[in-house]
Parts: structure tokens; C-alpha cells; sequence
């Protein structure tokens, strides 16, 4: 098997794996049309990274611009027509599905903003920055702070990466931590400051903010060692909200148990591993970036989403990638995943034999 193939493989069949467990799991706690709807969007994720393998795309930046500017684009027009759904505009509405703007905007953000990040000059680094600010600004408004802090905390983390603007990025994370007081009290709203206030002391918001978290840590200790079986009582009678979307790790918890946990950290540890090993495959420094990010945001959700459900995380609306039911959240990591998998394919098949791709151009490792 050629160098890159296994990881390509080790990819696809994770990624298959944990659609099929999330599946199963969600079909314990949601309605057969639910589950119905979540198979046709792991289908048409599976289809997105099989396509994304056979067309020759050699260069994702024009790929990433026009999807990126397309969300920029979606994220304003819904805070206008998007319905409000508990006192958020962040979907289109449409007959038989919803779409998230900010979702493809992840999208759009990783294919385009390492490539700013990589020239040695200043208008680069402005330019990630502005366009960065205007995505976390419109989700923001939505509002949606945990993705929003999410978009400003991978540019950061990528702008390190790449090590041309170390004293710019000192001067930005010295800013942010100077106003993080006016943000918190003048900023957001009040549901808001309880959820982090929550975080810290659950016992005093345990009929409000921490509802949610209280009922999930119940959920997950419920299931044991080896779980509940399939619809665990607390997660398929409604006592856990949001079972099948943010909360899905608790009912996964209840239903397989602190073994089945386990398991699936591990199938996310496997494919982080793989995104790392992808890193040495790449052709470009561009794309060692591409895949860093990825595999940041991959580690973000996963991280975020276990860390709310047990509690040792303020509570975000980020969904566990290929469990939690979303058709934007499933297209946009398929894409992703078809984006890794086609930059492997591009590295090796331009790596000459015996010689190791990062003596040839600059690299992250």
C-alpha cells in the first residue's frame, strides 16, 4: 500500500464509524424522520469525500474564497429572514432541511485564511484578522458566542502556527485579555453571563443555566460502565434537552457506558493522529496550515462538546462532529475530511521517492 493510502483509509473508515454510531445512538433518542434525515446527510458526506478524491483540485484557496465570502455572505442575510429559534437567528428555514451559514463559514475559513497567514507581510496578516473579526462579529450577532470565540481562538492558534507575526500576535491576545472584563459585563447578555457563571457554580443555577449540564452528568453516571442499551430512559424521555444536537455525548454515555465513551474518544483520537501523520504527507506549507486547522477545529468540537456534557465546560452550542444531527455540521467536516484526504493524495503523488517533501519548502515539523 502506498505511503498516504493508509491514511486515507484510516480516515474514511473513522469517519464511516462514527456515523454509524451516532446513528444508532440517535435513533434511541429522536424520531425516525430525525434519523432518517441524519442518514441521508452521512450519505451525502460520504458522497462529498469520494467526489473531492476524484476531481483534480490542485489549489483549495479559490475553492476556499468563494465558499467563504458565500457564508460571509449567509450570515448576514440571516440575521434579516432567518427565523428565531430560541432567541437565535442562525438557520434558513426550507421545506425539508435547514441551513447554518456559520457552519459552511468553517468551511470557507480554513481554505482560505492559511494561505493569508503563510506571506511574510503585513497586509496578509490584516487581512486574516479583519475578515476573522467580521465572522465572529456576525455570528456573534446571531447571537452565537461559543462559535464565535471559537473562530477568534483558531485564527489565533493559526497565526502562531505559522511564526511570521509572534509580536502582532502578543499585542492582540494582550487586547483581548484586557477587555475581556468589559466584554463580560457589557456586552453579553444576561442568559449568557449566567451560562459561564453556571460553570462555576452549578448548584446556584441548578433549575437554570445548569439544567441542561446537571441532567447530562446524571445521564452519562447513569449508563455505568457498559451503558443502559439503546434509548437510555433519561436522554428518550426528554429529562436531558437537546439529546440528539449539543447533547448527544450524554446519550451516548447512558446508552453505551463509560466503555462505548471510550471507544469513541478513541476513533477521534485515531483520526487526530491521522490529520498530525497528514502533516508530513503535504506538499505545501499552505496546506501543512490547512490540515493543522482541521485538526484543530476537529479537536475544539470534540474537546468542547465532551467537556460541556461532564461539566468541566461552559455550555456552547458546538456539535460532537459525525454523532450530533445536523446535515451543515456533517457536509462541512465531510468536506474537510475529502479536503485532508485530497491533500495526502497531492503530497505523495508529488513527493519524490526517498526524499522527504519538508527538506524542499518550509514546514511546521
Amino acid at each position: 500500500m502506498r505511503s498516504g493510502r493508509l491514511e486515507e483509509l484510516g480516515l474514511y473508515i473513522s469517519v464511516v464509524g462514527l456515523m454509524i454510531w451516532g446513528i444508532v445512538t440517535l435513533s434511541g433518542v429522536a424520531a425516525p424522520s430525525v434519523v432518517f434525515k441524519q442518514i441521508l446527510w452521512n450519505a451525502i458526506g460520504l458522497a462529498i469525500i469520494i467526489l473531492l478524491n476524484f476531481l483534480e483540485i490542485r489549489d483549495f484557496k479559490y475553492v476556499g474564497s468563494y465558499i467563504l465570502w458565500a457564508s460571509v455572505a449567509g450570515l448576514v442575510l440571516v440575521l434579516f429572514f432567518g427565523p428565531e429559534v430560541n432567541g437565535a437567528r442562525r438557520w434558513f428555514r426550507f421545506k425539508y432541511f435547514s441551513v447554518q451559514p456559520s457552519e459552511i463559514a468553517k468551511v470557507g475559513f480554513l481554505l482560505s485564511v492559511p494561505y493569508w497567514l503563510t506571506k511574510r507581510n503585513l497586509r496578509s496578516f490584516l487581512k486574516s484578522g479583519i475578515l476573522t473579526l467580521l465572522l465572529a462579529l456576525l455570528i456573534a450577532l446571531e447571537p452565537d458566542l461559543g462559535t464565535a470565540a471559537m473562530f477568534l481562538g483558531l485564527w489565533m492558534i493559526l497565526v502562531f502556527a505559522s511564526g511570521n507575526f509572534d509580536k502582532l500576535l502578543l499585542w492582540v491576545a494582550g487586547i483581548s485579555a484586557a477587555s475581556f472584563p468589559l466584554v463580560f459585563f457589557k456586552v453579553l447578555q444576561d442568559y449568557q453571563r449566567e451560562r459561564i457563571l453556571a460553570f462555576f457554580n452549578p448548584s446556584r443555577y441548578a433549575q437554570g443555566a445548569a439544567y441542561n449540564v446537571i441532567q447530562s452528568m446524571r445521564a452519562i453516571g447513569s449508563g455505568g460502565l457498559f451503558g443502559k442499551g439503546l434509548g437510555g430512559e433519561m436522554s428518550r424521555r426528554g429529562y436531558v434537552p437537546m439529546a440528539q444536537t449539543d447533547f448527544i455525548f450524554s446519550a451516548l454515555g447512558e446508552q453505551w457506558g463509560f466503555l462505548g465513551i471510550a471507544i469513541i474518544l478513541g476513533i477521534y483520537a485515531l483520526i487526530f493522529s491521522l490529520l498530525l501523520r497528514a502533516l508530513k504527507l503535504s506538499r505545501s506549507l499552505e496546506d501543512e496550515m490547512i490540515i493543522l486547522g482541521i485538526a484543530i477545529l476537529l479537536f475544539f468540537h470534540v474537546f468542547e462538546n465532551a467537556g460541556m456534557n461532564m461539566g468541566l465546560l461552559p455550555v456552547t452550542g458546538i456539535p460532537l462532529p459525525f454523532v450530533s444531527y445536523g446535515g451543515s455540521s456533517t457536509l462541512s467536516f465531510a468536506f474537510l475530511m475529502g479536503v485532508v484526504m485530497r491533500v495526502i493524495a497531492l503530497g505523495t503523488r508529488a513527493k519524490p521517492s526517498g526524499i522527504e517533501l519538508s527538506k524542499q519548502r518550509g514546514s511546521l515539523i
